[in-house]
């Protein structure tokens, strides 16, 4: 693998060597010396990865990533409620606070918008490779589907004409078929590796403790004021 940090290529031979927290001390040379997250990042970006456009994930074989990052919906949830919802139940119930005031809307438009965007953009890293493997695929795809697209329709066209509807064989039909059905998976291929559903659910995670919250917003049913009620006594 090679890692373009601090302007050069850097042979990194063994990727289970490189430790983000190696605060660079050492003096064994075969093994690679990272600062800081800052020097990791670039490491992972160089990966060589063995991406394939038509894997059934749609994200090249590395689809296992964006369940990786919907577990950081916990800390998510976790963080809004000690830090987020906790606080803002505070400033409103017990300091008088008003809605309107930034203090309290701040936070929590902050933490809703940005926490999913957080654990997600880090997976643009891999943004060019996947689009360069998609892209490749697709050319050599086009390439050789013409091909065979051309060799179908001239046996087709063929057997009509001469009327020898025997040469017609359905395996030729369920070829054509089947190039349909690669061409329109390499096609829906994501250059990201993380879909619509991972990040609602990083964002459901991001609301999620805002609900005990929802009486000072908008007028809740008796019951569900209750319910909420009882949910903002937890978080204080």
């Amino acid at each position: 693998m090679y890692c373009a940090a601090k302007g050069e290529c850097a042979l990194i031979s063994d990727v289970s060597k490189v430790d983000p927290f190696d605060v660079g001390q050492g003096d064994d040379p075969a093994r690679p010396q990272l600062g800081s997250l800052d020097q990791f990042i670039p490491v992972l970006m160089c990966l060589s990865l063995n991406l394939v456009a038509s894997h059934p994930d749609r994200t090249g074989g590395i689809g296992f990533l964006t369940e990786a990052q919907t577990k950081y919906g916990w800390v998510i949830l976790a963080y809004g409620i000690s830090n987020i919802a906790s606080t803002i139940g505070y400033k409103l119930s017990f300091e008088g606070a008003h809605m309107s005031v930034v203090a309290v809307w701040g936070p929590i438009v902050s933490f809703v918008v940005g926490a999913a965007p957080l654990f997600t953009v880090p997976l643009f890293m891999f943004t060019r490779q996947l689009y360069e493997a998609k892209t490749r695929a697709m050319e050599l795809f086009q390439e050789r589907s013409m091909e065979r697209a051309l060799a179908f329709e001239q046996k087709w066209l063929q057997a009509c004409l001469s009327g020898k509807y025997d040469l017609m064989g359905g395996s030729d039909l369920a070829g054509l078929n089947t190039l349909n059905i690669v061409y329109d998976r390499l096609r829906k291929m994501r250059v990201v590796p993380f879909d619509a559903r991972s990040f609602t659910e990083l964002v459901g995670s991001a609301l999620g403790p805002m609900i005990p919250l929802l009486p000072y917003l908008i007028d809740v049913p008796a019951p569900w004021f209750k319910a909420l009620e009882e949910g903002r006594k937890l978080l204080h």
